[in-house]
């Protein structure tokens, strides 16, 4: 089936910034190459900002390089996997580049992670370390005799704190603190900074096929797919970003939002990988408190704010919004879901700028298209960033369709994955070669207008979006069948505005099962799956829609629901 025109002729770069051109050249280096450069040319910038403590991009790279050579002595070797388990802190940076500049592959795992979901990461990855807090270090050392981890460096969540607000923290009970039983194998990280007395060999990186960082994203057969991100796929994915924005924002430097987390890809390529790449400052929140966040962007004069839909409906509702002053604010960016109309215009209302909209993926390391600041259209998700090709593909089948038809949308650039770690079935159903390229096929129900703007219509229903996390419905369903006493089970996405889709579990019992409650199941849920994936209602019932041939209908139960908030409405 031959391509449309449109495939290869890009509309939508006619709708680029001037000067910016369709196809950039990506720089052949490892992705730590442009922090380097920033470490030597602006050493005594503020490069983190953490609970109001400040640390300049000189000290930074002074702490990446000690930790590299405590790594390096502890026999962390080029090729290695290192488990990261840490909520967003100064560590984090530290740790990410130090294993990046040995050559070591990133496994980013969400710090929530129950022992099992921890256990498996570790070991589908073969992950020999792992560096976590210690409020999180009972669920490594829980399952870390299943896997093939040799050391675990743990560091306290106010390891970079001042000893005044580490005194004042702990006194007032502000700063959590985790039990700590002290062996062999468990290091402290600030202990691993100054092991190294030798200076590593620097690693010859191949940036086309040595892996920098294996995140984990839902799997449709109900476990977590690890993603081979190169140097090249991460380097790619920054450059094409920067280079659309800065005609924008232009050169000077930015004071951006570390909120969204480092472990998911929106947090390490856009906000710590580009902020850093730039020489911004990045004012660091190990988690959501809202009052603290609002009083920060006024005290630092925050200019870009990194959010998810769900985050801006928070804020417009919070009710001590009126208190803060969020006029330095120039650029506000959204992604990980899609981005309500209606929060948009209330936001304009409110705050006289748009917040732009991106649309990206883990397999795209991060970014696949953002809305023209310029031409910002509220209803789209935006338009391919430079050396992107996007077509739109018949769903089930191998037809590319046309500007204005319904279908699949499938990415062809230098920034996707070059495939799932030890899937090769997956990698089948995903991947596809046609007129030259080879594609990846998105899951994501979308279609083109003739500017090029992609509109969102909807997603691969097995995957929930909830606070911009994702959500295999599988994986749920797969702990609720471990359960004893449950039958069958189906989960599904219940549409939320202010989350974008809540889970709802549907479950059958066996007949013999006695004394079994929707908040009894919730309660096994909780200590098998990290919170955001615990079902937010569970509902029992004596049997579920079939078809003919035995499979359960996911598509009733959502139309089920859909008629059910219907009729709520009308009420």
């Amino acid at each position: 089936m031959s391509l449309p025109n449109y495939v290869l002729e890009r509309p939508w770069s006619k709708l680029y910034p001037e000067g910016l051109k369709p196809d950039l050249e990506i720089p052949d280096e490892p992705y730590y190459a442009a922090l380097d450069r920033v470490i030597n040319k602006y050493g005594d910038r503020t490069a983190l900002i953490f609970l109001g403590d400040r640390m300049t991009y000189k000290t930074l790279g002074s702490y990446i390089e000690k930790f590299r050579r405590g790594l390096y002595s502890l026999g962390v070797k080029q090729g290695d996997k290192v488990g990261l388990y840490l909520l967003n802190t100064p560590q984090f940076v530290i740790a990410y580049f130090a294993v990046l500049k040995l050559g070591a592959t990133v496994v980013p795992m969400n710090p929530t992670y129950t022992p099992s979901e921890v256990e498996y990461i570790l070991n589908d990855s073969g992950a020999e370390m792992v560096i976590c807090h210690d409020i999180n270090l009972g669920n490594v050392t829980d399952v870390a005799k299943n896997t093939n981890v040799k050391d675990i460096i743990v560091t306290y969540l106010d390891d970079y704190l001042s000893p005044i607000k580490r005194l004042i923290g702990r006194g007032a009970g502000r700063i959590p603190k985790g039990k700590v039983i002290w062996r062999e194998n468990i290091l402290k990280f600030k202990k691993v900074l100054g092991m190294g007395s030798r200076k590593p060999p620097e690693p010859d990186i191949d940036v086309d096929n040595d892996i920098a960082s294996l995140p984990y994203t839902g799997g449709t057969l109900g476990l977590p797919k690890g993603v081979v991100l190169t140097h090249k796929n991460l380097v790619a994915c920054r450059h094409q970003f920067l280079s659309f924005v800065k005609p924008y924002w232009g050169d000077e430097t930015h004071v951006v939002t570390g909120l969204l987390p480092f472990y998911h890809i929106y947090g390490q390529v856009v906000i710590m990988g580009g902020g850093l790449s730039r020489g911004d400052t990045i004012v660091i929140f190990p988690r959501l408190n809202m009052d603290a966040l609002l009083k920060a962007i006024e005290k630092y004069r925050i200019t870009i704010f990194y959010g998810i839909p769900a985050l801006y409906n928070m804020i417009l509702n919070h009710d001590r919004l009126d208190l803060y002053d969020l006029s330095s604010v120039q650029y506000y960016v959204s992604g990980a879901d899609v981005l309500p109309i209606e929060v948009e215009k209330q936001w304009k209302e409110r705050f006289g700028r748009d917040i732009i909209q991106g649309y990206g993926l883990t397999e795209s390391a991060a970014v696949v298209a953002i809305n023209p600041f310029h031409r910002y259209k509220v209803d789209a998700i935006g338009i391919p960033i430079p050396n992107t090709y996007i077509a739109i593909r018949e769903i089930g089948g191998e037809k590319f369709l046309d500007i204005g038809e319904t279908g699949e949308l499938v990415v062809s650039a230098p920034q996707i994955t070059r495939g799932y770690w030890n899937k090769p079935a997956e990698n089948k159903e995903a991947f596809f070669e046609a007129h030259g390229k080879r594609w990846f096929r998105t899951g994501d129900v979308v279609w083109l207008d003739e500017e090029g703007y992609i509109h969102f219509v909807d997603r691969a229903k097995d995957i929930i979006k909830y606070k911009g996390y994702l959500v295999a419905a599988a994986e749920v369903e797969a702990v609720l069948y471990d359960h004893p006493a449950v039958k069958e089970t189906c989960v599904i996405g219940v549409p939320d505005p202010a989350v974008g889709e809540r889970v709802k579990a549907f479950v059958v019992l066996h007949d013999d099962a006695r004394g079994v409650t929707a908040q009894s199941l919730l309660k096994w849920c909780r200590s098998k799956l990290a919170p955001y994936k615990v079902p937010q209602m569970i509902e029992i019932r004596d049997m579920l829609p079939k078809s003919t041939v035995g499979k359960i209908l996911r598509r009733e139960l959502r139309e089920e629901e859909l008629k059910r908030m219907a009729r709520k409405v009308v009420r």
